[in-house]
């Protein structure tokens, strides 16, 4: 028997991106408030036959800031969801939030994959 493609069996993906050059935690905090409120949130992905534009908010699972590490750098945490239909990049959360001009660490911390496969 064939195993399952990772791809078709995960189910999210926890985030964690470091800021360097915001100029305020409250202007990251505040737009993580207002995507969070929001139903729709449009993202222009790319496509083998395109562009199309997206609905992302469905898939940020999780959004927030974690206490400063040293250096007093911004750490946003991001729980996204993967399907095999649709799935959203912690760079396109970032754009959401207005932050791709920041230089940014993004690592990538835990898969979740669909029950019985490990």
């Amino acid at each position: 028997m064939k195993a399952p493609s990772l791809q078709s069996i995960l189910t999210a993906a926890e985030y964690e991106a470091v800021l360097e050059e915001v100029p305020d935690v409250g202007v990251v905090t505040d737009a993580i408030a207002r995507l969070l409120a929001r139903q729709q949130v449009l993202h222009e992905k790319r496509t083998q036959k395109g562009t199309k534009l997206v609905n992302i908010r469905p898939l940020v699972q999780e959004l927030r800031v974690l206490p400063p590490s040293g250096g007093g750098k911004i750490r946003l945490w991001m729980r996204l969801s993967h399907r095999p239909s649709a799935s959203v990049r912690p760079t396109d959360v970032l754009d959401a939030l207005g932050l791709s001009g920041f230089p940014t660490l993004v690592t990538r911390k835990l898969l979740t994959f669909s029950e019985g496969h490990h």
